[in-house]
Order: structure tokens, then sequence, then C-alpha cells
């Protein structure tokens, strides 16, 4: 019994030394380094994974007095990368939520919005998008032309988003040629043309009428063309004359 019970405590204390060190920090799909046969407490391995591989975990570990590892062993997962929603703004693929390396999708912005950025994105090896994810930022015009003699309605606004209508009247004395009112377009522009204001107007005259001391020669014609400027020239109203 005694040459085995040496031979069996020896193996205890050999089996009891081979324990006293952390297991190999060994990952599928990925590597640590530095890479050794043997590992004691106090011993720091960082991970990496393989290409078309993410990590998920932490990317270093400790050898740890009871021989384990801490934080726990990382894994390498196949790469994909998370949906590229964008507020606004819809993607060529709305209708899945998996997007594996290699995967492109195109942008476009609801209406009343423009693109800025990357019209297209590509999924890398790694699960990263190629590029910023691009956004949609709302259209706004600047603040609509004035014309001369003339007022439009959103004189006290500060912005004009896409679909805005602006109106337009003119001074007295002026009238209105052209449309009544233009709109913000989804370029960001107004829509043309502007409309103007004409000066002057036409009275009608149905008949001559009779002026009284002081008012100027009678009228003769069956109608007359009054400028602002010329406002103390005699018009013929309802058979009288007035200034």
């Amino acid at each position: 019994l005694g040459p085995c019970r040496l031979i069996l405590d020896g193996n205890l204390e050999l089996s009891s030394f081979r324990q006293r060190r952390c297991p190999v920090p060994h990952i599928e799909n990925g590597r640590s380094t530095p890479s050794h046969y043997i590992y004691r407490p106090g011993d720091v391995v960082r991970f990496t994974c393989n290409t078309g591989y993410n990590l998920q975990g932490s990317h270093t570990s400790i050898c740890q007095a009871d021989f384990s590892w801490s934080p726990p062993l990382p894994a390498c997962k196949k790469g994909k990368c998370s949906p590229p929603n964008i507020a606004n703004g819809l993607h060529s693929s709305q209708s899945t939520n998996k997007f594996l390396p290699g995967a492109v999708v195109h942008y476009s912005c609801k209406d009343g919005f423009k693109l800025v950025g990357n019209v297209s994105i590509s999924c890398s090896d790694v699960g990263r998008w190629s590029r910023p994810l691009p956004r949609c930022q709302e259209v706004t015009c600047p603040p609509p032309p004035n014309i001369a003699n003339g007022l439009h309605s959103s004189r006290s606004s500060a912005r004009f988003p896409h679909g805005t209508v602006v109106y337009y009247s003119c001074k007295d004395g002026f009238e209105l040629v052209g449309n009544v009112s233009i709109s913000c377009l989804d370029v960001g522009r107004w829509s043309r043309p502007l409309p103007r204001c004409q000066g002057g107007w036409r009275q009608p005259c149905g008949h001559c009428c009779s002026v009284p001391a002081g008012c100027g020669p009678a009228l003769t014609t069956i109608s007359m063309f009054l400028q602002p400027s010329a406002a103390r020239v005699p018009q013929c109203t309802m058979g009288r004359c007035r200034h």
C-alpha cells in the first residue's frame, strides 16, 4: 500500500498543481492576446473577433485568485447591423429588421422634408454601417418676396414650411395683376410668377355731368383714366363732379 499511496498522493499533488492556473481563454470565431499555455492570477488578456463577427461582452478579462476569468469571457457573434431608421424618413428595407454584412439600404424623406447626407449605406463585415446615417430636414422657404405697392398675408410669420400659402393684395389706388397667392414648394422656393400691383384705375362715366363752379371744364368723355398723382382731376360719378 505504501508505494501505491505515494503514487496516488503524487498524482493528487500534480493534479492540484495543474489546477492552480486559469484555463486557456479560448473563444469561438475569435482570439485572445497574449497567447500562453499557462495563465496565472493577475494575467490580463484582450479579445478580438474574426472578420464578419462582432464581440459581445468585455474586450478584456483578468485571471482571478480563484483561477476564474473576470469579467466572463465574451462571445463572437456573426456580424449584423442595427436597423437604420431615421426620423421623418424611409429606407428601402422597411420590412426587415435583420441586416447582415453586405446589405445596402437607400433612403428617402416624407413630404415636406429633404434628405441631408448619404442617399445609401451598406452594412460592413464588422456589423457597422459604412457611413453616418442621413437625416431628413424640414423644408422651409425664406420670407415671401414683397411686391411694389402691395402687401402679403404673412408679414408677421417667422417660419414658412413646405405648403405654406401666402395671399397678396394691393394698396388703395392699385389693382392686383397675376396670381392672388403663391405657395412654398418642396424644394424650398416660392411658386412663380409673382403678382404685381398696377397703378391707377378706370372710372366709368355713364353720361356727362354738370360742372359746379370751380370744378373745371365739363367732362365730355364716357370714361377717364385717373393716376394717383392727378388726384385733383375731377371724376364723373353718378352724374356728379367730384375731386
